[in-house]
């Protein structure tokens, strides 16, 4: 017999929407912005800096995203 879907399923599926769609929404600005200021981020030396910093932020949402998709038994 097929479960039925409670009120806190629908919340957390909505959420996990949420979620992915900022991790996306994140990655494209992150390519936009790259792409508007490169010329100085490569001019003024930054660009292992903002590499880093990407690659962090990039991580962390990966994490939540995991995190919040993780079946808590």
């Amino acid at each position: 017999m097929a479960k039925k879907r409670t009120s806190s399923s629908v919340n957390i599926s909505a959420a996990n929407a949420v979620i992915a769609f900022l991790v996306l929404l994140l990655a494209f600005s992150t390519l936009l912005l790259f792409r508007n200021y490169k010329d100085t981020i490569l001019e003024s030396g930054n660009f292992n800096l903002f590499i880093l910093l990407v690659g962090i932020g990039f991580g962390l949402l990966i994490t939540l995203l995991y995190l919040i998709n993780s079946k808590g038994k």
